[in-house]
């Protein structure tokens, strides 16, 4: 299973690359990991690995930029309020795929839905 978290880790090093280097935001984190059948380990491990930590510290960082762009200007100037958004709002989204599937692995009955 080591395996698969490398992957994993792979993935979401060329996404971060790619939003950054080629403005684009194509990975579907969710679809992913249930597409692949991650286990709960390993997003479990994923959560806790410093690249999960470093995605967090980045999210942090655009919306700081976003408040208060004298303190960063040096970084991000040059991608452009726009593209400073949609950066934030996709590695945040992978952010949330990740807890909301490790969330849906978690053992025990799912919650019910109501057919209104």
């Amino acid at each position: 299973m080591a395996a698969a978290i490398e992957t994993l880790y792979d993935v979401v090093n060329e996404a971060i690359n790619l939003v950054f280097s080629e403005d684009k935001c194509d990975l579907d984190f969710f679809v992913y990991l249930s597409s692949q059948k991650i286990s709960r380990n390993d997003i479990k491990k994923f959560i806790d690995s410093y690249l999960y930590t470093s995605l967090v510290d980045q999210v942090n960082e655009l919306s700081l930029y976003l408040i208060d762009n004298t303190l960063l200007k040096e970084a991000y100037e040059w991608m452009g309020e726009q593209r400073i958004i949609k950066t934030r709002d996709y590695l945040n989204k992978i952010i949330e795929d990740a807890k909301q599937y490790e969330k849906s692995k978690r053992p025990g009955r799912k919650p019910k839905t109501s057919n209104k």
